[in-house]
């Protein structure tokens, strides 16, 4: 991505001042707007809907100001109006090579991406930003599906890597409700208004616009879909599929019914094939353009990682892993080779510390806090940073898969029938959700 960026650049540059050049060897004494009366003129011909004159007025700007970020980005608008959404993005590529910082246009970058509902480049876009702060706040923002500038995931990793069995899209909470099967239910946060939209048994749920897409264990882990007031249910796919993610106008998840290989495809169930093909899974998230999994070959149940482009396939750790899981930029992992304590991974592969010593299980995180259900202590929640500090019991339930949704966090109690209960984040609340 960063080549490419580069390329882009060096190709910008040398257009730009060829154009100069001409211009200036046609006519060298023809008048020219000063750079600020340039973008005014432009901004009068973008409101009035002569796109291609604002366009040009931009252009001149850029010719003698190269870094002006504000002729960049309104160059970017009047492409896309005119659908040169290629010419928007060199314009914002060129203009984030001379000022990296600038985040205005990455702001205006994504616009464009959300637009075409277009994750996937999106993705490798951040991945490609250099300034290592500003593309970490961005991989954070992007992996929210309720943040507003790009509604990208149809559900948080950490509740994916718990079988998906809650998601929320900042207004509503949907849910299997174990009461009944697992079927899919809606409701307010705090359990209100509960909705029945499908019988089954429910997983892998995400939310992404008016639908919510997931897995049905009863009918053969096919893909469905349905909207969110109950309507328009129908099957999205015929395939044995766990570990669904809907990111954009894409789906990542294992195929049971090809030996657990990991399969991207187009929201409608079209395009269906293997990411790569020595790549099978259990257990799947996304974190930027990279796609961490748990190696199925060689049965150790090493975790990897590989891009979504199919890429870049490369080991992160040795050990037999379980629950991989972000708590902001700090990759937790179980490790069940030292009999199921949490570990956080390195900066480099087969680098890796101990965070907790007792048997646990069930990682999510949220504002890069750490959470998990200590095993040794009765199923109970506990927090941690990833530094290692931090730790504490946040309940004394008997818990299983947790679930974050907004500043709560939901978990199945299993001392209370495995019905669904939630906390606030540092425990205090507790209150009945489900039936």
């Amino acid at each position: 991505m960063k080549k490419r960026m580069i390329i882009i650049i060096a190709a910008a540059v040398v257009v730009l001042a060829g154009i100069g050049a001409a211009i200036w060897i046609i006519n060298p004494f023809a008048p020219k707007l000063p750079p600020n009366e340039s973008i005014v003129k432009g901004n009068e011909e973008f409101e009035s809907g002569d796109y291609r004159a604002a366009a040009k007025s931009f252009k001149d700007v850029l010719l003698t100001e190269p870094e002006n970020t504000e002729a960049s980005i309104k160059l970017a608008e009047a492409q896309s109006k005119l659908g040169n959404t290629k010419e928007a993005r060199n314009a914002l590529d060129t203009a984030a090579i001379l000022k990296p910082t600038e985040k205005k246009i990455y702001d205006k970058m994504l616009e464009i991406y959300a637009r075409e509902n277009n994750a996937e480049d999106a993705l490798l876009y951040i991945d490609g930003i250099t300034e290592p702060a500003i593309r970490s706040e961005y991989i954070e923002l992007i992996q929210d599906p309720n943040n507003e500038v790009f509604p990208v995931f149809g559900n948080t990793m950490g509740n994916i890597v718990n079988d998906g069995l809650l998601a929320y899209d900042g207004k509503k909470i949907f849910y299997s409700e174990p009461t009944d099967g697992y079927s899919l239910y809606s409701a307010e946060p705090d359990g209100s208004n509960k909705n029945k939209l499908v019988d089954g048994e429910i997983q892998s749920i995400n939310v992404s616009g008016d639908h919510v897409y997931f897995v049905d264990k009863k009918k053969g882990y096919g893909i469905f879909s349905v909207k969110k007031d109950g309507s328009d249910y129908k099957r999205v796919k015929e395939v044995m599929a766990t570990d669904l993610i809907v990111y954009g106008n894409k789906m990542l998840f294992v195929n049971w019914m090809d030996d657990c290989h990991v399969y991207k495809m187009n929201i409608d169930g079209g395009n269906s094939k293997r990411l790569q093909d020595n790549v099978t899974s259990e257990y799947i998230i996304l974190r930027g353009s990279w796609l961490y999994y748990i190696n199925r070959e060689p049965s150790e149940n090493f975790l990897y990682r590989i891009s979504i482009n199919g890429e870049n396939n490369e080991p992160v750790n040795d050990v037999t892993t379980l629950f991989q899981c972000f708590a902001g930029d700090d990759l937790c992992f179980i490790n069940w080779s030292d009999d199921g304590k949490v570990y956080k991974a390195g900066e480099s592969s087969y680098v890796y510390q101990k965070l907790a010593d007792e048997r646990s299980g069930y990682l999510n995180s949220k504002n890069g806090i750490l959470y998990y259900v200590n095993f040794t202590d009765g199923d109970k929640i506990y927090k941690i940073k990833p530094d290692g500090s931090g730790r504490n019991k946040i309940n004394n339930d008997g818990c299983s898969n947790l679930f974050i949704a907004g500043d709560y966090l939901y978990y199945h109690n299993k001392s209370g029938g495995n019905r669904l209960y939630r906390v606030n984040l540092n425990g205090g609340g507790r209150k009945l959700i489900g039936y």
